[in-house]
């Protein structure tokens, strides 16, 4: 009993340890990104950025399509069959992982020629694409260090990725180099990320019969449709606003969406690391409230962290887009501003998401976030219509609000214990509406950020906001007092 114990001492503390680490890593990285992209944008003018940011959504867009459920299916199936078997498995994800994205990667290069986007977009696609299909070969792979629990490996990865990349693009802006350059510069930065992952994960070749993959499109193809789904919530505002709207205004809501698309990463890669967990304590039996207190804690957490980021994105907005694009992109501002509620909304429906898959509602998710992409997309039409980049950025506010919402009443409807807390999203709100205070003193955008975060920390601690926190940095010690992982 006492070795049980420990066992899952240990493996929450390295689940926990896994999640911080990715997303610091990820976090880090892109803060190394912020000086290159900053100097990008600057040289492409609004008019290339926009096309740069249209053609990143569409392989984008192609990543979420072709993962066919299998990151995070694959890791629920890798974490429960037994180890001999681990290996044929991984081999046959990777296989078809690798399939799929090829076949992806053929389509949008097809849409972006019918589309007319000219030759610079349509090559600048191909060899985004070839980028993606190193990238998406890496995270299979990856996918074993997860259930091994070392996802400090696969930020490493991303890590090394996303520096590469940013010093290419800084080299690049240095021999004045054209657009299509910027799209060849993924390549090896995929590559540089890869190598990272392949020295530790197992080494398997990808598997080469397609018979064997229809039993895993079979269980996988519900969650395949809704991360699908999900992939293209915040993108295909992007592509609307490239066939609906002038380039200047695709411009302007590419460098916010490019912010924000950095930032709507982060709760999926925290709770992805701890979903292996969540997975066994939803299979074994008499785990509920334990089940029910983990999902309670990362919920709240990540609320509070979604709030934090859209105020600071609301107070600092003037300020991200000075540095991430420059005086040229001034329009970008209120449209930053928007899009950061949907980031919070984003951040609150990833726990809820995760505990539904956890348990094994991958139909009920598909279901969700189909009718959920779709009312956004037909909003979208509308209100890029009559008000361009800010109709865009409202657009995918209503979408990852209306996800949210659902995901709590159909965690709720499934498992009533699971019910979302209401005081766990209300002192978040009252925190934030007391940081937002801060824009009524007479200080300089970052100032105002600082403050009103600073008096949102305070507020939030008050209300007991902070303790699931702290609770979900700490999960060793939580741990010591349940006897298992949380």
């Amino acid at each position: 009993m006492a070795a049980d114990a420990d066992s899952a001492r240990s493996e929450g503390s390295a689940a926990a340890r896994g999640g911080l680490q990715r997303a610091g890593g990820f976090l880090l990285g892109q803060l190394l990104t912020v000086g290159a992209v900053a100097l990008l944008f600057r040289h492409l003018g609004v008019d290339d950025t926009g096309r740069y940011v249209t053609v990143l959504a569409l392989v984008a867009i192609v990543q979420g399509l072709t993962d066919l459920g299998l990151t995070t299916l694959g890791v629920r199936e890798l974490a429960t069959v037994p180890e001999g078997e681990r290996r044929a498995l991984l081999a046959d994800l990777l296989g078809l992982r690798l399939a799929a994205t090829v076949t992806g990667v053929a389509l949008v290069i097809g849409f972006a020629a019918a589309a007319g986007y000219g030759w610079t977009l349509v090559a600048g696609t191909a060899l985004a694409g070839l980028g993606l299909v190193v990238q998406n070969a890496g995270t299979t792979l990856g996918m074993d260090l997860i259930v091994r629990l070392r996802a400090g490996r696969m930020a490493a990865g991303d890590l090394v990725r996303q520096a590469v990349a940013a010093g290419l693009i800084v080299a690049g802006v240095a021999l004045d180099a054209d657009l299509l350059v910027f799209f060849a510069l993924l390549v090896p930065a995929a590559l540089a990320g890869f190598a990272v992952v392949a020295v530790s994960a197992l080494r398997v070749a990808p598997g080469r019969e397609p018979r064997r993959w229809t039993p895993i499109l079979r269980q996988t193809i519900p969650f395949a449709v809704a991360a699908a789904a999900s992939a293209l919530f915040f993108r295909v505002a992007v592509v609307e606003m490239s066939l609906l709207s002038t380039e200047e205004e695709t411009g302007l809501f590419g460098a916010s969406f490019r912010v924000v698309e950095v930032l709507s990463a982060l709760p999926a890669l925290a709770v992805s690391a701890v979903f292996p967990v969540l997975s066994r304590r939803a299979a074994a039996p008499g785990e509920g409230p334990r089940l029910a207190a983990a999902v309670a804690r990362t919920s709240s957490a990540c609320a509070a962290a979604g709030g934090a980021l859209a105020l600071g994105l609301a107070l600092g907005a003037p300020a991200v887009i000075w540095v991430v694009a420059g005086d040229g992109f001034d329009g970008a501002v209120p449209v930053l501003r928007v899009q950061g509620l949907a980031l919070a909304a984003s951040f609150v429906a990833a726990p809820w998401a995760f505990a539904l898959l956890s348990l094994g509602h991958e139909r009920m998710l598909m279901w969700v976030n189909v009718f959920g992409v779709g009312a956004a997309a037909a909003a979208g039409a509308v209100l890029i219509a009559a008000g361009g980049a800010r109709g865009a950025a409202i657009a995918t506010v209503l979408g990852e609000a209306g996800l949210a919402v659902a995901f709590a009443v159909a965690l709720t409807r499934v498992r009533p214990e699971l019910r979302p807390s209401a005081w766990a999203l209300a002192r978040v709100l009252v925190a934030g509406g007391a940081g937002a205070l801060a824009a009524l003193l007479p200080l300089a955008a970052v100032l105002e950020a600082v403050v009103g975060l600073a008096a949102y920390v305070v507020v939030l601690g008050l209300l007991g906001g902070l303790a699931d926190v702290r609770r979900l940095r700490g999960t060793a010690r939580a741990s010591s007092q349940t006897g298992v992982a949380p």
